[in-house]
């Protein structure tokens, strides 16, 4: 039997909420190229200190050095052999940052380079419900009011991950229908109040 659970993370910025859209994005094949996690983007928000926040992605090649620059700071690891066979994994964990940002995060390998621009620190929650959590804001009575306001609130994010049903556990998103975004009219129309992540479990 399948039983359908909404997992959501809240991202707050000086208390601010973030919101789902439904435009659509396929990660499954970032392992065949160095890449960050499905999960990380531009616009993002990770959880400010006193936590540290991890950085991880994808690499085609095991043992292979990974800088990574990230608030006048350079970082350093190694790839290892992931939890799947023929794919390897590098991971760094950041110093707790505290000031929300901007920030880029830039990583290099190998002679490539990628970026994660616009990133803001903030309290990360994870909630949980049911169909309720898929409330949209366009379902609100003042929903046109609501819209309007949207951009004035430039560290509200939006992110929503796919529906999607796995038999057993997952070691990154199957796929996402909103990449990280910046709360706008447009991207807060079909979307709840807060982000979405909603997997089926079995």
């Amino acid at each position: 039997m399948f039983y359908w659970f909404y997992f959501t993370i809240l991202c707050l910025i000086n208390l601010t909420q973030t919101a789902e859209s439904r435009d659509r994005f396929r990660p499954g094949t970032r392992h065949k190229v160095f890449s960050f996690a499905s999960y990380y983007g531009d616009h993002m928000v990770l959880q400010r200190g006193p936590a540290q926040a991890d950085i991880w992605g994808y690499i085609t090649t095991d043992n292979q050095t990974v800088q990574l620059q990230f608030n006048g700071k350079n970082y350093s690891t190694y790839s290892h052999p992931g939890p799947i066979d023929g794919v390897f994994v590098w991971k760094v964990k950041l110093e707790a940052t505290v000031n929300p940002g901007p920030y880029v995060i830039t990583a290099t390998s190998n002679g490539e380079t990628i970026s994660l621009r616009d990133v803001l620190f903030g309290d990360v929650w994870i909630c949980s419900g049911q169909s309720n959590m898929a409330f949209t804001l366009s379902m609100l009575k003042n929903a046109s009011a609501e819209l309007k306001i949207t951009s004035n609130y430039s560290h509200v994010r939006v992110f929503t991950a796919a529906v999607e049903s796995s038999t057993k556990p997952l070691y990154d998103l199957k796929s996402i229908s909103v990449p990280w975004s910046p709360s706008s009219p447009s991207n807060n129309y079909y979307n709840s109040d807060i982000i979405n992540i909603e997997p089926t479990v079995i």
